[in-house]
């Protein structure tokens, strides 16, 4: 569980200032040619506000379908005003995981895939390039809940004509400070496990699939404030989320808790055997038009499954042994909280049989001085 705690210390790493927080106050706007600002840094170093640079971030992503449509010296420019951000981040106080700020939804703004990533780093294979051919994205968003509950969400366009979505829903668990991290170690007070149950993926207004297997995450937290909320995968993968607007309307409380429906997965199902029943009604008349229409349906049909395989997630070999890891410790809790409960209920039992015998043992004792 995430707790919140408040505290009122503040700081910067060096080069990096907030606009009310420090000492001393420079004018930065001519040398960086942004609107004039007073920001207040320590110990008299100079550097760009970090509000300006979440501007700039934001301003080089916006309309870049979270950064796929950037080129890669485009993308590298982002990632450099990442990396300082995380250096103003490190020292901000309270720690993200006690900060309140943590929690909200979010929009995914931008992503960056790391050296270790496989697949899309938000999305997974619904990102894809066949994934964005089949499901057109129309949104991805992240959210965080109190006290312990984070939610992903794809929405889309089947085909560019049927609504639906795809989404995961886990439970947070904090990764204590200089526990592997990626290629380095987690940092006090910013990192997390998810623990995902299996995707689940609806069509329409109310058919719902679960389908895929648990998987998991770890995130950090490099950076947070009003706007903006960073996050570095341990695959080495950056994240830029931007908080409310449609995110606060994707119902991001609900992601995940559909059960699946018999008449969903009866669609799903004849879909995708109507499909190769029908590919192999126009195979069969022999007419070169009907084959080649057949062998597009039978196409569409494979690349259908190839995104929806294990729900679209794409799971490495850390993946599958931190979900088992994960796994075990919550059986190894729900069993220790069975038995707490257990012994709870005997004592419980066991104090009700004392009482009893006292009252009954006081009713004979107040019988016979009666007679």
């Amino acid at each position: 569980m995430i707790s919140l705690r408040r505290s009122s210390g503040a700081g910067t790493a060096p080069g990096y200032c907030w606009s009310s927080r420090q000492q001393q106050t420079v004018n930065l706007s001519s040398r960086l040619q942004l609107p004039q600002r007073h920001i207040t840094c320590r110990d008299g170093v100079a550097g760009p506000a970090a509000a300006d640079i979440v501007s700039t971030i934001l301003d080089k992503v916006q309309g870049t379908d979270g950064g796929i449509s950037l080129q890669p010296e485009q993308k590298r420019e982002v990632d450099a005003l990442i990396s300082q951000l995380e250096a103003a981040g490190r020292s901000q106080q309270p720690r993200p995981m006690q900060n309140p700020l943590l929690f909200g939804n979010y929009n995914v703004a931008y992503t960056s895939s790391g050296d270790d990533q496989r697949g899309q780093p938000a999305g997974g294979r619904f990102r894809g390039r066949l994934g964005r051919l089949l499901f057109q994205t129309t949104g991805v968003f992240q959210s965080v809940l109190q006290p312990d509950i984070a939610t992903n969400k794809v929405t889309f366009k089947l085909f560019g004509v049927l609504p639906g979505a795809v989404g995961l829903r886990g439970t947070v668990v904090p990764v204590q400070a200089g526990q592997p991290h990626g290629r380095g170690t987690a940092g006090e007070g910013d990192t997390v496990r998810v623990l995902f149950e299996p995707p689940v993926l609806s069509l329409g207004s109310g058919l719902h699939f679960r389908i895929g297997p648990p998987s998991s995450v770890q995130l950090s937290t490099p950076y947070l404030d009003e706007r903006v909320r960073l996050g570095r995968g341990s695959r080495g993968s950056l994240f830029v989320f931007t908080r409310g607007g449609a995110a606060d309307k994707a119902g991001m409380d609900q992601v995940g808790i559909q059960p699946s429906t018999k008449s969903g997965v009866a669609w799903l199902t004849a879909a995708l055997l109507g499909m190769l029943a029908g590919g192999w009604g126009l195979w069969s008349t022999g007419l070169l038009a009907a084959r080649l229409l057949a062998g597009s349906v039978w196409l569409v049909a494979a690349l259908l499954l190839a995104v929806l395989q294990q729900g679209g997630i794409v799971r490495d070999d850390d993946d599958i042994k931190r979900v088992q890891e994960m796994t075990r410790q919550q059986q190894q809790q729900q069993r220790e909280a069975a038995a707490a409960a257990k012994a709870a209920a005997a004592q419980q039992a066991q104090t009700a049989a004392g009482q009893a015998e006292v009252t009954a043992a006081s009713a004979a004792v107040s019988s016979a001085a009666a007679a």
